[in-house]
């Protein structure tokens, strides 16, 4: 009993240990933060001042301008009142000239006046000498009158001869006329024969027509018959068919809710398994602080954040309405943020630019593309920037011809030797990188001569 108690107490002082560690790390974090914000603080308030005497001087500008342009209104007004004074004067002399034109105007009214009453005398005696001319006219009138009247006795007389020339020509005409028409008459009567003999005929053509219409009508009867019983069919058959559809429709809702239940199912499955693999992280985190050797310690180090890979997609997974794939940006930008707290880096000097298109993969893809980029990502922060280099980091995914996907990871470090080859390399990382790209029926192309670039282009299945 007192071994197990102190044993106890022994597990208890480890742990305890662990979490003064913990929080002595946690609170130089906090320091460089307040450190950070600080310095942030004094360049906003140097831009401040520097913004201000900018607009102090701009304003002096400002000044100097609107004196100027005070004189130069000053001036414009002393123009226009010299302008106004002249027009003023010019204005006098036009009034003057206004009235030497009434004064021209009045005599020319007087001499119109002279000239209105000559005309009048003119016309009358125009007018006399029009009266006496049509006196003149009435006289010959007269006699044109009585010379006319002697020619319209001649007319009569030659148009009651010609009158009894017409009335016997007239007479001659009807008789010709009256033989005409006996004629027309013949005919006429031979024509309501032959109208007869084809109404006769119309008639026997409409009998024919009649039975051949009532014939029709039977068939109509007949064929409205089969038309009834057809539509009687096409009921019973509807009927069956609204059937059918109920039963479809609740077969449809029992689907419904099967998948519903599948579906919570399965994002139960994917939260169990999160919990498990972040369990199994723990215990590793456990025992790399355990653990005495710094290459044991490490390597446990790098088996966890392997396991918080495929942690995160089933937390994707269950958080998200779609439990068949996963959103890129996000699921990118998550192993981005965890890769940088396990590291420990400065992320105020190493910078991360994450370009990813709005791109759903699959739950295979994702796992296997996660933990490409992740291996990838965790290089670039161990080996780039040396020494708390500063730097940045470029992850960009996209979409690439005839269905594939491309990944690419480039940071601006100290580069690779010109001897790296990936299929030859001995670290475990690299080849996990080699061989999980295999799998996705992949390529991939290394560039380290100016910092370190990677391109990896893959099937992807949307």
């Amino acid at each position: 009993m007192c071994k197990t108690k102190n044993d106890e107490l022994l597990l208890r002082i480890s742990e305890l240990d662990v979490q003064l560690k913990d929080a002595h790390i946690a609170s130089e974090y906090v320091a460089l933060q307040a450190e950070t914000v600080a310095n942030i603080a004094n360049k906003k308030e140097q831009e401040l001042t520097a913004q201000i005497i900018a607009l102090e001087t701009k304003l002096d500008r400002t000044r100097g301008i609107n004196r100027d342009q005070l004189k130069n209104v000053e001036s414009n007004y002393a123009v226009l009142m010299a302008t106004a004074e002249e027009l003023e004067t010019a204005n006098l002399e036009y009034m003057a000239t206004a009235e030497e034109l009434d004064v021209a105007n009045i005599d020319k009214g007087a001499r119109a006046a002279e000239l209105v009453i000559a005309n009048k005398e003119k016309d009358a005696r125009a007018a006399e000498l029009v009266i006496a001319n049509k006196k003149l006219v009435f006289d010959n009138d007269e006699k044109d009158a009585r010379a006319a009247e002697l020619v319209i006795a001649k007319e009569k007389l030659v148009l009651e001869n010609e009158d009894k020339d017409a009335r016997l020509a007239a007479l001659d005409i009807a008789n010709k006329e009256k033989d005409a028409r006996a004629a027309e008459l013949v005919i006429a009567n031979q024509e309501k024969d032959a109208r007869a003999a084809e109404l006769v005929i119309a008639k026997e053509k409409l009998v024919l027509e009649n039975e051949e219409k009532d014939a029709r009508l039977v068939a109509l009867d007949i064929a409205n018959q089969e038309k009834d019983a057809r539509a009687a069919e096409l009921v019973i058959a509807n009927q069956e068919k609204d059937a059918r559809a109920v039963e479809l429709e609740s077969a449809g809702e029992k689907v419904k809710a099967s998948l519903q239940e599948k579906e919570v199912l399965l994002k139960e499955v994917h939260h169990r398994v999160k919990n498990n693999l972040q369990i199994i992280s723990s215990l590793m985190s456990l025992q790399a602080r355990a653990e005495p050797d710094a290459a044991s310690r490490k390597a446990l180090e790098e088996c966890q954040r392997r396991v918080k890979v495929m942690a995160r997609i089933h937390e994707s997974l269950h958080q998200s309405n779609n439990v068949s794939a996963v959103d890129a940006r996000e699921y990118i930008n998550a192993i981005a943020a965890d890769t940088v707290d396990s590291s420990w880096i400065n992320s105020q000097k190493v910078e991360t630019v994450v370009e990813v298109d709005k791109i759903n993969i699959d739950i295979d893809t994702a796992i296997i593309c996660g933990q490409i980029f992740s291996e990838l990502y965790s290089n670039c922060i161990k080996h780039a920037f040396p020494d708390e280099r500063s730097g940045s980091i470029k992850v960009t995914m996209r979409r690439a011809e005839k269905g594939r996907m491309e990944l690419k990871v480039v940071d601006d470090g100290i580069g690779l030797s010109e001897s790296f080859n990936i299929h030859k390399s001995t670290t475990l990382g690299m080849k996990l990188v080699g061989a999980l790209t295999t799998q996705l029926n992949g390529e991939i192309s290394i560039d380290g001569s100016c910092g370190t670039s990677v391109w990896i282009t893959f099937e992807g299945k949307q």
